[in-house]
Order: structure tokens, then sequence, then C-alpha cells
């Protein structure tokens, strides 16, 4: 909002939420930029408690999605973009 009411030039946010807000207004003519070089790669994880019985169960459904291309394939219809599998699967 403080953008838009011109007390700032620029937002900084996670482009998810920020590429979302743009397509979605777009009489504002909002311009969203990459700073690749500014800012580190960052996922988003999901935590269970410490011993979780859940977590063998999702870990083994995770990998077999991302094996078998669901995972990119759905990765891909809501975010537009390929994701890196390769380095999701190494941040385990």
């Amino acid at each position: 909002m403080e953008l838009l009411n011109g007390g700032a030039d620029a937002v900084v946010a996670d482009n998810t939420v920020i590429e979302d807000y743009a397509k979605n207004n777009p009489k504002q003519k909002l311009k969203v930029v990459a700073d690749k070089k500014a800012f580190a790669v960052e996922y988003y994880g999901l935590m269970f408690p410490k011993g979780s019985k859940l977590t063998p169960d999702f870990d083994k459904a995770i990998a077999k999605l991302y094996k078998d291309g669901t995972y990119a394939k759905i990765y891909k219809k809501w975010f537009k973009v390929e994701p890196d599998v390769k380095n999701l699967q190494a941040q385990k």
C-alpha cells in the first residue's frame, strides 16, 4: 500500500506473492523485477515435530512425486516456472 500511495519507490517481498498481486491488479501497472544477485534463493518447506511418524511416509511420497515428474508438473502449473528439483532434493 505504501508503494501505491507514493510513499515508496519499490517493494521487496516474496516473488510468488508479488507476481500474483501484480497479475491480479493489472490496472495498477506494477512491474515485477527479479534481482537474483542481491537475494539468495529460498524455498518453502514443511515441518513435522521431531520424531513424527508422518515424516517417513511424507518423504517417500514426495520422492515419488519428484521422480515421476508430478511435482514439476504441479509446480509449473501454479508458479509458471520449472522447479529446481535437484536442489530441492539436496535441501532435504
